[in-house]
């Protein structure tokens, strides 16, 4: 499947990529491996992660190692998997849930 990414989504990765560089140049390389590893199950079986409880549209896989997940949807027809939120575990769990 296609990897689309919501605006947002984008300044999400953009935002955490800065904030873990200035940490690390090495924590971020490896919260990029470990996205991109997560990434991939989510595009070769979309339904592998599992349904947000309050939105059967909205899946949730959570990036190993690290205490951030990302939000996608499912979009069959257009073979293709988008990416809606990219957030820390602790931000509130409505954040950016109105993202579509």
């Amino acid at each position: 499947m296609k990897v689309a990414y919501h605006e947002a989504a984008k300044t999400d990765y953009d935002e955490i990529l800065t904030y873990l560089e200035s940490i690390s140049e090495r924590v971020a390389d490896q919260f990029e491996k470990e996205f991109q590893q997560t990434l991939t199950k989510a595009r070769t079986n979309p339904y592998h992660f599992p349904p947000l409880t309050n939105s059967s549209d909205k899946r949730r896989a959570n990036i190993k190692r690290y205490n951030h997940h990302f939000i996608y949807e499912v979009n069959e027809i257009a073979d293709e998997i988008r990416i809606l939120i990219i957030k820390h575990d602790k931000r509130h769990p409505s954040h950016g849930l109105n993202r579509s």
